[in-house]
């Protein structure tokens, strides 16, 4: 619950940190019925970004609390990111969900070029190693910039940026390898979201 009183729900990067936070929560009798929903990135930021709405819960003096939605960055990831930030003497402060993008990295989708914008550095290396598979002269490491993704979501959605429109998120693997295994056979402790939107993002 935040100081205006209202109910937060809190939406993961990490399938880990999610299945960690239930795991806490189960602990608690009065919370022994909690889940872990799966969405898109698409359903996520809507939910993050709409007013605040009836929770059905009652406060101490009897008002309804409202529920609002906020992004829980993965830690690993901002640990990350702060280190990035630190390599090129930036603030180490690292605001909101990180992103990462090696410069000059694009992929081909159909008849377009993407520039990937990923979750997690790990991912970003792994496709920058797949590159200098064809491309020796590139250095070892990529040269990585650090984001924000709400930040990069909103101007995305403003249009005042047309290039910004080359932009596609890509999903964590592990985070889509557990999705696919609990699509195969759920282990019960998440739940695919039954109402997702039309995906924006790119996977």
């Amino acid at each position: 619950m935040d100081g205006s009183g209202s109910q937060i729900g809190l939406i993961f990067f990490s399938h880990l940190d999610a299945l960690n936070m239930l795991k806490d929560m189960q602990k608690n009798p009065g919370a022994s019925d909690a889940r872990v929903y799966i969405m898109g990135l698409d359903k996520a930021y809507e939910m993050v970004k709409a007013k605040p709405t009836p929770s059905g819960i009652r406060g101490s003096g009897g008002e309804e609390m409202t529920m609002v939605f906020r992004f829980y960055p993965d830690s690993k990831q901002v640990k990350a990111a702060e280190g990035l930030q630190r390599k090129m003497r930036l603030s180490s402060s690292v605001q909101g969900v990180p992103v990462f993008v090696a410069k000059g990295l694009t992929l081909r989708k159909g008849n377009e070029n993407i520039v990937p914008l990923f979750l997690t550095k790990e991912d970003l290396d792994a496709s920058w190693a797949k590159l200098r598979e064809s491309n020796k002269h590139l250095p070892n490491s990529a040269p990585v910039a650090v984001g924000n993704l709400l930040y990069i979501i909103q101007q995305m959605e403003s249009d005042e940026q047309p290039q910004l429109r080359n932009l596609g998120f890509f999903a964590p693997r592990a985070s889509v390898e557990y999705v696919s295994k609990e699509q195969a056979g759920p282990t019960g402790q998440a739940r695919l979201h039954q109402n997702p939107v039309n995906p924006q993002n790119n996977k």
